[in-house]
């Protein structure tokens, strides 16, 4: 019997099929519960996340879509098979950029980034060499510290709350001419809900790589964000042996 055409990976067909597909792994399988995150996006879609590090990944990767980076993003998005691929494995995350660049993220928690881990990542990230599709390993220290997994949290819940829309709107008129520290926009009545929110919203920015707090400077320049390094973090980025040659 004639196997049937299989689309290209990394193809245009191929990453339309993906994004216009379910989740290529079912959550109801490996994990336990409690180790899964389920929220609703703006467009009021379901999305669940595999444990706390592909949650804030998930955040992180919304933010940039609030500000015009991320075109969309999808997890659990496909799998690869060893007997098409080289290796089994199940990315955690696909995004597009507007710019048209295509990334698959793999996040993992660094406690138990261990060498047969590294190895397993390198292996996908060589079966997608010729996809045109970049590899990305993502860790809960870099470039996902804790101080930026509740940074994200509040600027995320903000974003969905009821903060009044004049109050961003205060935020957005305050830094229209010059950029202004935390402890200055409290000083002209803004405090620090609405200026989180008018961040969760794309509006307002500030650097999300140091700690926020009063001497924050908060202007409208998105690269503020230094939003870059995070389509930087490859394996190499992560532990000296991945850059061994393989046997």
């Amino acid at each position: 019997m004639r196997k049937k055409n299989r689309l290209a990976l990394g193809s245009d067909k191929w990453i339309e099929q993906v994004f216009s597909e379910g989740p290529a792994r079912s959550v109801q399988g490996r994990s336990r519960p409690t180790q899964r995150y389920l929220t609703t996006d703006h467009r009021g879609q379901i999305v669940i996340a595999e444990g706390g590090a592909a949650s804030i990944a998930r955040s992180l990767l919304e933010a940039m879509q609030n500000v015009g980076i991320v075109k969309r993003f999808k997890l659990e998005p496909f799998t690869l098979t060893r007997e098409e691929h080289g290796v089994d494995g199940t990315p955690d995350s696909l995004f597009q950029t507007v710019n048209g660049e295509t990334f698959v993220i793999e996040v993992k928690s660094s406690r138990f980034l261990t060498a047969e881990k590294i190895e397993k990542c390198i292996q996908v990230q060589a079966a997608l060499a010729n996809s045109g599709m970049n590899y990305l390993l993502w860790t809960d220290t870099s470039p996902l510290p804790p101080a930026l997994w509740g940074l994200l949290r509040e600027m995320r819940r903000l974003g969905y709350s009821a903060v009044p829309r004049e109050s961003i709107e205060k935020v957005i008129q305050a830094i229209s001419e010059k950029p202004m520290t935390v402890e200055e926009l409290r000083q002209n009545g803004i405090y620090r809900d609405p200026i989180l929110a008018a961040s969760w919203h794309g509006v307002a920015h500030f650097n999300l790589d140091r700690e926020f707090g009063d001497k924050t400077m908060v202007c409208n320049d998105v690269n503020a964000r230094q939003f870059s390094r995070f389509l930087k973090s490859t394996i190499k980025t992560h532990v000296w042996w991945s850059g061994l040659p393989q046997s």
